[in-house]
């Protein structure tokens, strides 16, 4: 199928998800259209040469998904199926504009949820470099937020933390709790679980400061 005729049948799609729970749940159990938006996604970042259809119908795919708002047993199909889901959509993050990696991240994160620990273990670092560069630029509200919990969810193993620490996830975190002194330190308690975490945390200049301040003001609630 054309880049242009994928566009058209996944813009059709989304309008049709988007109009009820109902229809959403329908589209869902229907099958190979979960398997098409994925093929998109899949075949876009396998390209080298980018072609500006392509990356709009990739776009849709990932709304499309996005707004679908897949069950925990869909997104078990979906890694089954498409066993380089998790690094296409890694690449979408490194070359993509704004709105895509917000969605991206978005569906990383459902993703993430659902992998094995066994294959938690082996991601590539590159997808670490990523998400601390989700957090770094800013995408959106929800993004952040997302990149957040995808961290927390790979960081309970070492070497995830290591990889993580070593994409600058700490000083990412450390600035965003000076931005946002509301924010929870989890993410940056699990990045300091390892030795790595914790020396870069001490080099950032104004980070015991702020989680100081962060702890002392937890605990005056507390009391």
């Amino acid at each position: 199928m054309a880049p242009q005729s994928q566009l058209t049948s996944l813009r059709k799609l989304k309008a049709v998800v988007s109009e009820s729970h109902r229809n959403k749940k329908h589209v869902e159990t229907t099958p190979g259209v979960i398997d098409f938006a994925a093929f998109v996604i899949v075949n876009y970042a396998s390209n080298s040469v980018e072609d500006e259809e392509e990356t709009r119908a990739c776009d849709e795919a990932l709304v499309m998904l996005q707004t679908l708002e897949i069950s925990h047993e869909g997104l078990l199909d979906l890694l089954a199926k498409n066993a380089s889901i998790i690094e296409s959509l890694t690449t979408i993050l490194r070359r993509s504009n704004g709105q895509s990696r917000s969605y991206a991240t978005l569906l990383l994160r459902s993703l993430l949820g659902e992998i094995c620990p066994e294959r938690s273990i082996g991601l590539d670092a590159e997808l670490f470099q990523e998400m601390v560069n989700v957090l770094r630029d800013r995408i959106s509200h929800r993004a952040t937020k997302a990149a957040l919990h995808a961290l927390v969810r790979l960081c309970p193993w070492g070497t995830n933390r290591t990889k993580a620490v070593e994409a600058g996830a700490v000083h990412a975190l450390v600035e965003l709790l000076l931005e946002d002194p509301k924010r929870r330190v989890t993410e940056l308690d699990r990045l300091c679980g390892s030795a790595e975490g914790r020396v870069k945390l001490v080099r950032h200049g104004v980070a015991i400061p702020a989680v100081s301040k962060k702890i002392l003001r937890v605990s005056q609630l507390a009391s």
